[in-house]
């Protein structure tokens, strides 16, 4: 399928500069990117927290990081501190770091309303 998108300019210069840095095709950093972001968000029906039910909410407030994407953060991240990553690892790095950052936002959110709800004790 082919779709036509308005990317902000910043954006548009920063997938060059790695295009350009890794000796990659523009659209072939963008798949990766755009693969590597929708393979790591966790499963959610866009339902806000506060409207699901007990269950979920507990479910998500234990929530984790899937082990493999787990595994290879930590792994990125102790290669980074030695040595310096390419291009696709960096890429890799920071679409996990949001991932996890996403994670663990929502998961807060979970157990606040575990613990507005009774379900959890903080």
């Amino acid at each position: 399928m082919a779709i036509n998108i308005t990317l902000p300019d910043i954006v548009v210069e920063r997938i060059q500069k790695l295009a350009e840095t890794s000796e990659q095709d523009f659209e072939d950093v963008l798949l990766r990117m755009t693969r590597l972001s929708t393979q790591l968000l966790p499963e959610l029906d866009g339902d806000d927290i506060a409207s699901m039910d007990d269950e979920l909410v507990l479910a998500l407030a234990s929530s984790r990081m899937d082990v493999h994407q787990d595994l290879w953060l930590q792994e990125l991240l102790e290669k980074n501190s030695e040595q310096e990553l390419t291009q696709e690892e960096k890429i890799d790095l920071d679409v996990l770091l949001g991932i996890y950052d996403s994670g663990n936002l929502r998961k807060a959110q979970a157990i606040a309303e575990a613990v507005k709800r009774g379900l959890k004790t903080e």
